[in-house]
């Protein structure tokens, strides 16, 4: 994705052929950005999961495990 948005910054002139390939590979980027998003739910109920009791005596605020 960051390089999708530097594509911009960068000082040649950008041409309709480079438009039109980020165009057609958008499908792509939905694809990435769905693991990406999936990948930190698991990591954040992992964690939540990990430091839940520690949370619970500290008293802490709510988090994934006792919202649910």
């Amino acid at each position: 994705m960051i390089l999708v948005h530097s594509l911009f910054l960068v000082t040649n002139p950008i041409t309709k052929e480079v438009l039109d390939s980020l165009t057609n590979c958008s499908h792509i980027i939905r694809w990435s950005a769905t693991i990406i998003r999936w990948s930190a739910t698991i990591i954040r109920l992992n964690d939540d999961l990990w430091t839940f009791s520690d949370e619970m005596k500290r008293g802490d605020v709510p988090n994934s495990i006792n919202v649910t």
